[in-house]
């Protein structure tokens, strides 16, 4: 599992993983909710979003071309 260190205080930010690739979080909102963006400029990864509140531990699984990804998002 890959795992996804995010600043909680901090809305748009370049995160590094635990597999040292790079991915840019970036924080909006659709129709009134609170949207994060994890964008993979490097294509290691599959980029995804998620709805409402991030938590520290979520586990988030993202189906990518190459398969199944499983992400853990953890707070520093």
């Amino acid at each position: 599992m890959t795992q996804i260190y995010v600043d909680p205080q901090q809305a748009d930010q370049t995160i590094t993983l635990s597999d040292i690739s790079h991915c840019q979080l970036s924080v909006d909102t659709h129709d009134g909710e609170v949207r994060y963006r994890f964008s993979f400029a490097e294509h290691k990864h599959t980029s995804f979003w998620i709805m409402g509140q991030l938590t520290d531990k979520m586990q988030v699984n993202v189906q990518g071309v190459e398969g199944l990804e499983h992400f853990q998002i953890n707070f520093r």
